[in-house]
């Protein structure tokens, strides 16, 4: 019969009867059937004068005449319908070359349309057909970068790939085709996508498009689900909320969002990684790593194995984080600006990085009103008062130089362009801005801490507030220094700022770097009680 069916459709003979796997038949399940029996009829002209509707017919039958070709082009991603023509042969993609006939129906066997031009590249011969097909990831019904919703763009219509029995070879053939990495992970998003042009698809690790995979096609098909992929190119990487670019929450773009990396689950070789990526060196190694404000917002975990060289690739979504923790980082490039002198807007620029001092050069060539005006917004001291030069002391040698050039429209000095210094420098960057800075608590030897900044009290986050921090406060407001627990701390509240960085050791907190907010923000304020003056305080329930 199978040979009887080929000749009837000129595909010669039976090429291939296939054992049908169990998706194969799930495809064909709840189609009609009828049976087929050629016994009694002699001869068979057609195989219709075998059909047998009484007979129970329980899977379908597949054949492959000789006749048949399984063709698909390999391009570069951007048209899945111009390429290299592969064919398969003995279960491997191989070239079709340039002593072969070309059918005209080539593009059109591979959904393509017809054949618009041709060339040979290296004697394989290449094709472009008159359609222009390629895969699609959409976020919001916008094309988005290597993450979103599959969809096939056909001559620049996007119709969605529907969800029947995706698999993450699937993904995989997506993420690889857009040049986007390796598929993270993937799910389905439900409803209110109209009809899709796709179905049931089965991809291989050999197809070069997930047009090209073995799937049901047409232009209506119905579609209650599509398949959200996310692949590795969409990760991204930034500390935010710190003291500058090198320092900071770790904080990963995955799946168009960003989200803070839980503590719990991250083993602290991943760190240097992270520096490396963000051009910061690598980490500083510190026994206590600075801490930043929490932040907001969704977790994520990241754990790799063997088969991951690339931490991009280890991100997986977190669902239990009660109570959990942001991871932070702190690298060897981070620096920070502080001002040595008796007030706290005014004197000479310094510049810490890795527990090494520097200063800011006072040559004329780098040092002007710009980058002292940088520098006082920076710092939330105002507006420049006046900026000058002076002669460093003590010996010169021992010191270190660095120079800023500044246009004025910067808000860092660190995000002016680092210039090469002078051949001879030896004066030192001096500045005096319009405000002040103080750090005291709200209630004397005791409260919340409040930093009076560009004239007015603002409250600090108690994410960053160290212990070291509660001593270094309480000896400057000459309260003691012995810290008496508090065992409940404030409610949540808004601040202005997130987090307070101390220089070093031994310096003031008013030479603290501060991370101001740029929206509303609320936490838990940062409290302390000092020894001093304390004793009336002792009938309160939170001591």
């Amino acid at each position: 019969m199978a040979e009887q069916l080929c000749k009837s459709l000129g595909c010669g003979g039976v090429k291939e009867i296939p054992k049908l796997d169990e998706m194969m038949k799930e495809d064909f399940r709840e189609s009609e059937k009828m049976a087929v029996d050629c016994a009694d009829i002699d001869p068979v002209s057609n195989l219709w004068q075998c059909v047998r509707k009484n007979l129970k017919c329980r899977d379908p039958v597949v054949v492959t005449c000789e006749g048949h070709e399984t063709l698909q082009l390999k391009g570069d991603g951007t048209n899945a319908c111009s390429g290299q023509l592969l064919a398969k042969e003995n279960g491997e993609w191989k070239p079709v070359k340039e002593n072969r006939s070309i059918a005209k129906h080539v593009c059109k066997v591979v959904r393509c349309g017809a054949i618009e031009n041709h060339t040979y590249v290296d004697h394989n011969l290449h094709l472009t057909c008159t359609d222009t097909v390629k895969v699609v990831l959409l976020d919001n019904n916008r094309e988005s970068k290597c993450f979103g919703l599959v969809h096939v763009s056909v001559n620049g219509v996007n119709k969605p790939v529907c969800a029947k029995k995706w698999t993450q070879q699937n993904s995989e053939t997506v993420c690889k085709e857009l040049n986007c990495g390796k598929s993270m992970s993937w799910s389905f998003y439900k409803d209110g996508l109209g009809s899709g042009i796709m179905d049931s698809v089965r991809c291989t690790s050999q197809d070069s498009s997930l047009w090209h995979c073995k799937a049901k096609h047409g232009m209506n098909l119905f579609c209650p689900e599509v398949p959200n992929v996310i692949c590795s190119g969409s990760v991204k990487f930034r500390l935010a909320d710190g003291p500058g670019k090198c320092a900071g929450r770790l904080e990963v773009l995955h799946g168009g969002e960003w989200k803070r990396v839980a503590k719990s689950k991250w083993n602290e070789k991943y760190s240097d990684n992270i520096c490396q990526r963000l051009n910061c060196g690598k980490t500083t190694g510190e026994n206590h790593p600075e801490r930043f404000f929490q932040g907001s917002g969704n977790f994520v975990s990241i754990a790799c194995d063997q088969n991951q060289p690339d931490i991009s690739e280890c991100v997986k979504s977190e669902q239990n984080t009660r109570n959990e923790e942001a991871v932070g980082i702190t690298c060897e490039n981070h620096e920070v600006v502080f001002l040595k002198g008796s007030e706290s807007c005014s004197g000479a620029v310094g510049i810490r990085q890795n527990n090494n001092t520097f200063w800011l050069s006072g040559s004329n060539e780098t040092w002007n009103s710009e980058a002292a005006e940088t520098l006082c917004q920076q710092m939330h001291c105002g507006r420049l008062t006046k900026f000058s030069s002076s002669s460093s002391t003590g010996d010169i040698s021992n010191m270190t130089f660095r120079a800023y050039r500044c246009s004025g429209k910067q808000r860092s000095l660190f995000d002016c362009d680092k210039v090469e210094l002078p051949d001879h420098n030896d004066t030192i960057a001096q500045v005096e801005c319009s405000g002040k800075i103080n750090v005291s608590l709200s209630e004397g030897c005791w409260g919340k801490v409040r930093i009076f900044a560009e004239g007015k009290f603002e409250y600090v986050c108690a994410d960053s507030w160290t212990e070291e921090m509660s001593k270094t406060l309480c000896q400057e407001t000459s309260c003691g220094e012995t810290i008496l627990k508090v065992r409940k701390p404030p409610p949540r509240a808004v601040v202005t700022f997130k987090s307070l960085h101390t220089v070093g050791n031994n310096s003031s907190l008013r030479e603290s770097t501060f991370v101001k907010t740029e929206d509303i923000e609320r936490c838990i304020p940062a409290y302390v009680v000092c020894e001093g003056k304390i004793s009336f305080m002792l009938k309160f329930s939170f001591i």
